[in-house]
């Protein structure tokens, strides 16, 4: 996840002088988008049980 959001953030930006605030906000992003990814998973996929 990390990998995909670092090229992709790189590649938008287009230059090395941005390296730190790019690497701040790949990680930033990766962040949100585990965050995001794992709230999902416990609204969606709840134990039978608890239905």
């Amino acid at each position: 996840m990390f990998l995909h959001c670092a090229v992709l953030l790189y590649v938008e930006a287009g230059a090395w002088h941005l390296f730190f605030y790019t690497l701040w906000k790949a990680i930033l992003s990766t962040l949100y988008t585990f965050v995001m990814l794992v709230l999902v998973q416990y609204l969606v996929f709840r134990n039978p049980s608890q239905r």
